[in-house]
């Protein structure tokens, strides 16, 4: 019951992320956001099998299947293979999908600015 708990190993990884990473802003936005969307696919998944486990409709049946749909539905890719069928089960997929997209938006904010302070000037 408590093997979730396990999870919060991944707090001590951040922390010791942040510390090696580098003294600029883009380090430590990288350093977030793979932080950050690993743990919001591990939580995600772990919420969504608990939802769907037991589920006479749920097709979510294993861990394995979870982390799959979490990581297809946060990447907004969503084959469509694996999905909730449950309210609870939803309901973490909506947070899953806003979630997504944040990290998604910030990955691409943090490239653009890297290419356009990698770009040469012309005077």
């Amino acid at each position: 019951m408590l093997r979730p708990l396990r999870l919060l190993r991944l707090v001590t990884l951040i922390r010791f992320l942040d510390r090696r990473a580098t003294s600029g802003l883009r380090g430590k936005v990288l350093a977030y956001v793979l932080g950050g969307s690993t743990l919001l696919a591990l939580v995600g998944a772990l919420a969504v099998l608990e939802a769907e486990r037991h589920s006479a409709t749920g097709n979510i049946q294993d861990y394995g299947d979870a982390v799959w749909w979490a990581v297809t539905t946060m990447t907004t890719v969503g084959y469509g293979d694996k999905y909730p069928t449950t309210v609870t089960g939803r309901l973490v997929a909506v947070c899953m999908m806003i979630g997504g997209i944040a990290i998604l938006g910030t990955v691409t904010a943090a490239v653009a600015s890297w290419l356009v302070r990698a770009r040469p000037r012309s005077h």
